[in-house]
């Protein structure tokens, strides 16, 4: 199942033609970047392992959650997100708390608008940011920071350029190539 951005008219409402809030999401790409979710990234295979341990480990602490509440729901996220206490990266240098969703996308379950992204039949977000212990929240890599000084043609301008440059990219590559904004400069560059 592929799901649409999270792109939001003014009065909260989906459209169809806006760029997506952020370039760390771009579903119709089928681009995930968790550049800013881990450090010292070692390679894509151990990466890619990470994530699919995390995501067993999600399921495994989930295993319930379709009939309990929303308090219950955040309590196994809350044991998931400390189930290695005090340690936050996997050997990859991924977060552990990253994981895959049905659809593809890489996001994590802790972030209070998950919902935006994956829908609630595979995970329901937190009632709130539970990722304030293990995350920098505040963080913004240099992309995200250009990206939201565009203009909103400027950004669907860059979304096309992503899907002229992005086909052969992975979510790992488009991870690091993000996150160290390469895509973005070169975009800029052009213009």
């Amino acid at each position: 199942m592929k799901h649409k951005s999270p792109d939001l008219s003014a009065s909260g409402q989906q459209t169809a033609d806006s760029p997506p809030i952020s370039p760390c999401q771009i579903p119709e790409l089928n681009l995930s970047c968790y550049g800013c979710c881990g450090n010292d990234f070692t390679n894509k295979n151990q990466a890619q392992k990470d994530i699919i341990q995390n995501t067993i480990e999600l399921e495994e602490s989930l295993s319930y959650k379709e009939s309990n509440s929303q308090e219950d729901q955040d309590k196994a996220l809350v044991e998931f997100r400390d189930r290695y206490a005090g340690t936050t990266l996997g050997p990859s240098g991924v977060c552990l708390n990253l994981v895959q969703f049905e659809s593809g996308c890489l996001a994590c379950p802790l972030h209070k608008s998950i919902n935006a992204l994956v829908p609630e039949s595979e995970v329901r977000g937190p009632s709130s940011d539970l990722r304030v212990r293990p995350c920098d929240v505040n963080y913004e890599c240099i992309t995200f920071k250009k990206y939201a000084k565009l203009s909103e043609s400027q950004k669907l301008e860059y979304i096309k350029f992503l899907e002229k440059r992005v086909e052969k990219e992975n979510h790992f590559s488009y991870s690091m190539k993000n996150h160290d904004g390469v895509f973005i400069e070169e975009f800029l560059r052009k213009k």
